[in-house]
């Protein structure tokens, strides 16, 4: 269940995602990115909506549509928690 967007800054609805413990290997599909790489959204698309970690706020995909992204871990690069996209 996701919980409905959060209008913050300039009025870019953002949505915080679930954190989830670490998935069992070959479960699902998990977005990591790797410690040398600068930190930036797993995603940037078009849409109107910006979804959050739901530990630090961090911004893992940006500008998407609502209900686009499904099925997807984000390993959070800032605070290390798993965040389920719906």
């Amino acid at each position: 269940m996701t919980t409905p967007p959060v209008p913050l800054r300039r009025g870019v609805p953002k949505r915080r995602l679930k954190v989830i413990p670490e998935p069992a290997p070959n479960i699902c599909s998990v977005f990591i990115q790797p410690p040398e790489k600068a930190k930036f959204p797993f995603i940037t698309g078009q849409g109107k909506l910006d979804l959050l970690c739901g530990t630090c706020d961090s911004v893992l995909a940006k500008k998407v549509v609502e209900g686009q992204i499904r099925g997807i871990v984000f390993k959070c690069p800032d605070c290390g928690s798993y965040n389920d996209s719906g």
